[in-house]
């Protein structure tokens, strides 16, 4: 059974103890101040806040786009009849034009990568878009996301077994009192 385990930045589990790699089912954990995850022999190790650090970026990067197209459509005209067409709006604004394309056309997979094509179409257009990343960098409730999360796998977890248990018994693990 693999544990998730924490370890200072020197790898120690406790004051004074050796950095050391450990080998498991032929994977190499190495060991950082993060949980450990195991990788293939030969890998780039990653720990899990890295790959979560990653993958906010990302999301930040998606959620910046949202932002600023809601800045260009003017928020709260989603009912304005007035409010120009799309395409109207893409000849009158390149900046808009640029953005749209982003989101319709260039995938999201490397959120740094996406951001040197904004760069790439207009220059104003992608300060813009890291200004408003930092900003909701500086505003993400790291705390409530961490709440969150261990909410989520406990919740999770306690009905996949629920239904593994129905599944294999035909028993629920919440029995009614008048069963």
């Amino acid at each position: 059974m693999v544990r998730c385990r924490r370890q200072d930045r020197e790898g120690s589990k406790s004051k004074g103890a050796p950095v050391q790699k450990r080998s498991w089912r032929g994977h190499v954990v190495v060991p950082v101040k993060a949980l450990e995850v195991p990788v293939s022999a030969g890998g780039t190790p990653e720990y899990a806040e890295r790959l979560a650090s990653k993958q906010i970026t990302r999301l930040l990067t998606w959620a910046s786009a949202k932002i600023v197209l809601a800045e260009f459509d003017g928020i709260g005209n989603e009912g304005d009849l007035a409010l120009a067409p799309t395409a109207t709006r893409i000849e009158q604004w390149p900046d808009y034009g640029s953005l749209v394309y982003l989101m319709e056309e260039v995938p999201l997979t490397d959120p740094d990568a996406w951001m040197n094509k904004a760069m790439e179409l207009s220059p104003s257009l992608a300060v813009r878009l890291l200004e408003v990343r930092k900003r909701c960098a500086a505003e993400f409730d790291f705390k409530l996301l961490s709440e969150l999360l261990q909410e989520e796998v406990v919740r999770a977890n306690r009905q996949l077994m629920q239904e593994y248990v129905k599944n294999t018994s035909g028993k629920s693990l919440q029995q009614n009192g008048d069963d």
